[in-house]
């Protein structure tokens, strides 16, 4: 039996040359929950626990990817079970929160 349906626009393309996009990190993690993990950190002197992070802060399984990161960076350590922002973290928060306060009344001049 031949089909009746026919197409009056073409179909999309397919990713681009024909691949899916690579999925990252960046592309599954928003930038405002890691910038939430690393703010809460900073206000926390006395370090936080895994659990809190992962149920307080970002509410989500996305918590151990942040923090392994941030590790990595060295924006946070760990140690005794608790997760410390390092003075490197500190002045990335401080740096990110003042430029997302001049980029939210800024009109692009």
């Amino acid at each position: 039996m031949r089909s009746t349906l026919s197409p009056k626009v073409a179909a999309p393309e397919p990713m681009p040359h024909g691949r899916e996009p690579e999925l990252t990190v960046d592309r599954v993690i928003p930038k405002k929950h890691r910038a939430e993990v690393l703010r809460a950190l900073a206000r926390a002197p006395a370090g936080l626990p895994h659990h809190t992070i992962q149920y307080d802060v970002v509410r989500g399984s996305s918590a151990s990817t942040i923090l392994n990161e941030f590790v990595k960076l060295g924006l946070a350590e760990w140690h005794d079970d608790l997760y410390f922002a390092t003075a490197k973290g500190k002045d990335t928060i401080t740096a990110y929160d003042k430029f997302r306060a001049v980029a939210v009344g800024s009109n692009g001049n």
